[in-house]
């Protein structure tokens, strides 16, 4: 779990109240706002000073000049994961969730039934967002071809999740086992992330590599290196004339030609 950024009591106090209050009325937050509502008597001057840390740590953004401050991305987070109480599920709800999530390994069906149970249990819009992280990595790689143009890609993550996609490729088996047993070998362990990142650019190494190869292979090849020793193949002619010097020599050239 991401523990956000470091900020004191003050500014958590702070940001709790801009986000509440923006969930509230949907309008950016201002200082004078803040200060009305702030037990502690905290001028708006003051406030002011606290939402500008708090715009410089990420967590606050102002959409426009003369407009208050609304919550960023990074400050739902935050106060989701750091600001908020842990409620405790009741019985009921526990069941629900591990009835309805027990024993599914497909990312997409889980996503899909997570986003129904948050809808069941909160009776409102149920939203589950998969979100990359240390856990997401490689476990293994299998490709299967299954026809005419199209490849089978089984993709299971160290987290037990197993992602299966069919994609329109004509390659034989032989070089699917063999692009599995390369992944595989390679990159068991890495994150989805940093496994693309780092397969790219191998990619590109070894097509600057090969272009270069080819370009001396070319010159080579250009240069007669590549043309062998013929030599054996070859017959070298000369004085031909001398065959034919008279009636005698051209009768034996055509006895020659006959053998």
């Amino acid at each position: 779990m991401q523990t956000g950024p470091h900020i004191g009591e003050r500014e958590r106090e702070i940001l709790t109240a801009i986000v509440e209050t923006f969930i509230a009325t949907g309008e950016p937050v201002g200082s004078r706002t803040l200060a009305r509502a702030n037990r502690e008597g905290l001028s708006p001057a003051t406030i002011r000073n606290v939402m500008a840390d708090l715009s410089d740590a990420g967590l606050l953004e102002q959409p426009h000049t003369s407009a208050g401050r609304v919550p960023t991305t990074e400050a739902y987070r935050y106060y989701v994961e750091q600001l908020t109480g842990k409620a405790r599920l009741s019985d009921e709800d526990e069941n629900i969730i591990q009835d309805s999530l027990h024993g599914i390994s497909d990312v997409q069906e889980f996503m899909e039934r997570t986003s129904h149970v948050l809808s069941l249990i909160s009776h409102n819009v149920g939203v589950a967002v998969a979100i990359g992280g240390p856990k997401n990595a490689l476990e293994h790689v299998y490709f299967s071809r299954l026809g005419d143009q199209k490849v089978l890609a089984v993709l299971v993550t160290r987290s037990g999740l197993v992602r299966d996609r069919v994609l329109r490729l004509d390659l034989p088996q032989t070089e699917l086992d063999a692009a599995a047993r390369f992944i595989n070998e390679n990159f068991r362990g890495w994150t989805m992330e940093a496994l693309r990142t780092e397969l790219a650019r191998r990619l590109e190494q070894e097509r600057s590599e090969y272009d270069r190869l080819m370009a001396s292979v070319e010159q080579l090849y250009r240069q007669g290196a590549l043309a062998g020793d013929d030599t054996a193949q070859v017959v070298y002619v000369e004085g031909a004339a001398n065959l034919v010097a008279g009636e005698q020599d051209r009768q034996r050239l055509q006895e020659l030609l006959k053998t």
